[in-house]
């Protein structure tokens, strides 16, 4: 069995035909089924036109763009891997894989390198670039808890100094059944 080739010319001329005549045949339909598996993971049901239809639909909107980034990203990772970018978060594997997710990926463990068949000769510099990038974007969510007060950075790097509502202890009475 051969390997399958996917380009943003077969797709586009998909979504250009009528959705009535893709119904009509086979070859069209299984090859728009086929499109919805690499770009989106998924064909819903495709005995039911409903289904058919709607994933026709989000070829139609979204197709041409993940497409195009999936045929023009720089990693790939190892047949059938599934990840995470970090525990208990979103899993990744080739059929939702994009650049910007390989190096968040990438930035939690650089270690993950071995689980990629396909990596630019730069990744190093992309995930230190991306790690600079998320460090500039956190800096201005930094808060540091003092006493009674806590110390926030702005987008500025100026110190902002807010105090906070003072904690009120709920004290619990004990009763005791000694007699």
């Amino acid at each position: 069995m051969g390997s399958i080739d996917f380009t943003t010319s077969e797709l586009e001329f998909l979504i250009n035909t009528n959705l009535s005549e893709i119904v009509k045949d086979r070859r069209l339909k299984g090859k728009c089924l086929q499109y919805a598996m690499y770009i989106f993971g998924e064909t819903g049901c495709s005995g039911c036109n409903d289904d058919f239809s709607n994933i026709f639909k989000k070829l139609k909107q979204k197709g041409m763009e993940i497409l195009s980034n999936k045929i023009n990203r720089q990693f790939e990772f190892k047949d059938n891997y599934i990840g995470q970018i970090k525990f208990g978060g979103k899993h990744i594997s080739n059929a939702n894989l994009t650049d910007e997710l390989a190096l968040e990926f990438l930035a939690n463990n650089p270690e993950r390198i071995k689980c990629f068949k396909q990596k630019p000769e730069n990744w190093e510099d992309l995930v230190n670039a991306f790690k600079g990038n998320d460090i500039q974007e956190s800096e201005s969510k930094v808060e540091e808890k003092t006493d009674d007060n806590t110390a926030v950075y702005n987008e500025n790097n100026e110190l902002d100094i807010q105090e906070s509502e003072p904690k009120v202890e709920e004290k619990t009475s004990k009763k005791s059944n000694k007699k």
